[in-house]
């Protein structure tokens, strides 16, 4: 699926150009697109330091958080929910304070304008991708 199609289809809302990169950077590794829906949890399982093989995806929305929860900012640009309770927000950009995360929650921070294996992890379930 092309990425004017994927747009159209999930009708997504693009607010900026930091919205757009995290947009182009996770679709082709959605079930939507791809078909595969191991992909994204091997990524982001990946991308976390954390085992996520066996695990599906709840959601994935790149429309904000399409449930209960409360990102830890504003603005999310791609919420994602596996059946195990693990959470990720993925930013485009970095934010000025970081909060403490319940237990569960990641947020990583997408740089580059692909996603890179220049990965820096900190304390309280913060990545960048640089």
């Amino acid at each position: 699926m092309e990425f004017d199609e994927f747009i159209k289809l999930r009708d997504i809302k693009i607010r900026d150009n930091e919205h757009l990169r995290v947009i182009k950077c996770f679709y082709p590794y959605l079930r939507s697109v791809s078909g595969d829906e191991q992909l994204l949890p091997s990524l982001i399982g990946n991308i976390l330091g954390v085992d996520l093989s066996n695990v599906t995806v709840e959601t994935a929305c790149f429309n904000g958080v399409n449930d209960d929860s409360n990102p830890p900012y504003v603005n999310v640009d791609l919420y994602i929910k596996f059946n195990n309770d693990i959470k990720v927000f993925v930013y485009g950009r970095k934010l000025e304070h970081l909060y403490e995360l319940k237990e569960n929650e990641y947020v990583i921070f997408l740089l580059a304008n692909e996603i890179t294996s220049n990965v820096i992890k900190t304390g309280n379930n913060y990545i960048y991708i640089k």
